[in-house]
């Protein structure tokens, strides 16, 4: 049996040929919680979706040394497939084709990759759906290189604009990156979209302010934690409180530890291969060495207008300007609308629909209206 990327499913599994096929058929195994996977096998015949991707990257990166991006998964679905590239033998571009769609123009999504089986799905078949990903390459590269080579990329499919571009949280500041070096170019940008995203360092700026207004800050920023966490635990039985409680506390403590982490990041990973010691299995993903390099992005403003798309339920920082401190780079202005759910449950349904609706509508009004950067 085949699926609809025309790899095996599991019908009929094929074995390991060598001792690489048969660590990866482990970690897929241990993964996604199956057993007798064969290596022509489909991840997504086998129940892969988003969350996964990442458990599976930051396995394989961890155990074999590598720093391979999740969206290899999409033109590398099975192990056989999986192993050429980690061989050598296949490469992989920065351009990933996620949906052809045929009579509209393109929309390029930077990184995001939990956003590639949704979005897509709800912009309709028409919509040309391409996502950006990292390359092994990146590590030592500057944020305007990397957005240089995706520049090229895109370009490689579209020779000119207008552009239609888009970045969900920390690809935010790349997809502004990339309409600043089109628009140098000369080229026009249709619309850029970003998904509850903030300028790097704008944070830190509210956090400094913050501190020198005392105790009136801290007051009003734990007051609005309390009201949200009340307002979740007031819809739960009382064994859910319990256990909502606890993943509370233990995600707080997670992303403390996390945050160490990534504040001495190159100490980190200097210490790991000095001494020995195994890194989180979060820190093994190529992804969150952009994520490094983009909270130390800097942005001059130019000429540009950006839809800040956020979600109702996300985090909120109290005195906070709800354009997320983009309005003083983009000197276009920033159109702010709010989506339902959180951070991550807004590309869920019923909310994606809804997303969907919101994204069309402005892609639609963005091709009907003339274009001037």
């Amino acid at each position: 049996d085949r699926d609809v990327t025309g790899v095996q499913t599991c019908a009929l599994p094929i074995s390991p040929n060598d001792e690489l096929e048969t660590r990866l058929v482990a970690i897929w195994e241990e993964v996604l919680g199956v057993r007798g996977i064969g290596i022509r096998t489909s991840f997504f015949a086998l129940g892969g979706y988003s969350l996964l991707i990442v458990r599976l990257f930051a396995r394989i990166n961890k155990a074999l040394g590598t720093s391979l991006p999740m969206t290899a998964i999409f033109n590398a679905p099975t192990i056989e497939q999986l192993a050429e590239i980690l061989r050598g033998r296949k490469a992989y571009s920065a351009l990933v084709p996620v949906q052809p769609g045929e009579g509209k123009p393109p929309f390029f999504l930077v990184h995001s990759y939990l956003l590639y089986a949704g979005l897509p799905s709800v912009l309709g078949k028409s919509y040309p759906f391409y996502g950006l990903r990292e390359l092994d390459n990146e590590g030592e590269m500057t944020i305007e290189k990397r957005v240089a080579s995706y520049v090229e990329a895109i370009r490689s499919v579209q020779p000119h604009g207008p552009y239609y571009i888009g970045g969900w949280c920390a690809a935010g500041p790349l997809t502004v990156e990339m309409a600043r070096q089109l628009t140098l170019a000369g080229e026009k940008i249709g619309i850029v979209i970003l998904f509850d995203s903030w300028r790097p360092g704008y944070a830190e700026e509210l956090a400094a302010q913050q501190a020198s207004q005392g105790k009136t800050a801290w007051i009003t920023r734990n007051q609005w934690k309390y009201t949200f966490h009340a307002k979740k635990l007031r819809m739960l039985s009382w064994s859910g409180k319990v256990q909502y409680l606890w993943t509370a506390a233990w995600h707080k403590a997670k992303t403390v530890r996390d945050a160490v982490y990534l504040r001495h990041w190159a100490t980190a990973r200097w210490l790991s291969k000095k001494l020995g010691f195994a890194l989180p299995h979060f820190m093994h993903n190529i992804s969150l060495d952009t994520l490094n390099a983009v909270a130390r992005y800097e942005c001059d403003p130019f000429p540009c207008r950006i839809t800040l798309m956020r979600a109702t339920e996300s985090h909120h920082i109290p005195g906070s300007d709800p354009a997320c401190g983009w309005a003083q780079i983009a000197t276009g202005g920033v159109e702010v609308v709010w989506a339902p759910g959180d951070h991550e449950s807004m590309f869920k349904e019923p909310n994606l629909s809804v997303v969907g609706k919101m994204i069309s509508g402005r892609l639609e009004q963005a091709q009907r209206q003339p274009v001037e950067n």
